[in-house]
């Protein structure tokens, strides 16, 4: 597969006679007895089910959780950098945590997760914040300052929650980040999405043929989520607490270093079987 995830996925869609409506964009939904009635800006659609894997934001016409709320604020850059091509970095500041890794073109990805009291200490100046906060961690000052960004500015976004939402709400059920996201840290993020939607699709198939009813399809669905990702997701805060602890977090990993037997058990908290 020499192409995007994304892409490969979008293709074998179109190739199982799935329909794709792109360049549209969804304004909201009506639910009817049994059916929704979809709106968007290339008309209306009908449809028995209706899935929300929008992402880790809840749109206007979803109200998936009882308030959004402005934890986290993630910030990205793409650069060059003498940094080692077959490593992946992961460096602790005070209310934070950043990361570097080798991508296409010879660049590299740098991005971090910030608590966003923590930005509002420098009024929203990103700049300011990486020099005067973040910059406290050598590593870091070593990145910002001996590399050369690609990017006049990163890209930004804010109100950034981790934890369990809801996997059914007003009868839409959610996939992906839209039911619980867990923190970047453990690099499992991905693969819940995928794993979500294969938890779904056998119970929608089911619904079709008239094997399972749609309560129940409901029902089954946010039974086997949980049971799959909400352990994973509060194990992944309770590790990102760690790290925004930068002294804590040294000690951790100076004993984990130490017994080394502890590693693999940490790790498979966050991570399920393949699938």
């Amino acid at each position: 597969m020499n192409m995007p995830l994304d892409e490969y996925l979008y293709k074998l869609a179109l190739q199982n006679g799935v329909e794709v409506s792109i360049e549209n964009t969804f304004n909201g939904y009506t639910k009817y007895e049994n059916n929704f009635d979809i709106q968007t800006s290339k008309g209306n659609y009908a449809a028995t089910f209706l899935f929300a894997a929008i992402g880790k934001y809840s749109s206007k016409s979803f109200c998936n959780t009882a308030a959004n709320k402005n934890e986290y604020v993630g910030v990205k850059y793409h650069l060059k950098s003498n940094n080692a091509k077959n490593e992946i970095a992961l460096h602790a500041f005070e209310g934070g945590y950043a990361g570097i890794s080798a991508i296409e073109n010879n660049t590299f990805c740098f991005c971090y997760l910030v608590q966003a009291s923590i930005l509002k200490k420098f009024n929203g100046n990103i700049l300011e914040m990486q020099n005067q906060w973040m910059a406290k961690n050598n590593f870091i000052k070593n990145i910002l300052d001996e590399s050369t960004f690609v990017w006049s500015k990163p890209e930004v976004i804010s109100n950034i929650y981790f934890g369990v939402k809801k996997m059914v709400y007003d009868d839409v059920i959610f996939l992906g980040d839209s039911a619980g996201a867990i923190p970047p840290l453990c690099g499992n993020g991905m693969s819940m999405a995928l794993r979500s939607a294969a938890l779904l699709a056998p119970l929608v198939v089911d619904c079709f043929h008239k094997k399972n009813t749609v309560a129940n399809l409901q029902t089954e669905y946010a039974a086997s989520w949980n049971k799959h990702f909400s352990k994973r997701i509060r194990v992944g805060i309770w590790f990102q607490k760690l790290f925004f602890v930068p002294h804590f977090f040294s000690v951790s990993i100076r004993l984990l270093n130490v017994m080394r037997f502890l590693q693999k058990p940490l790790i498979r908290l966050t991570h399920g079987k393949s699938f």
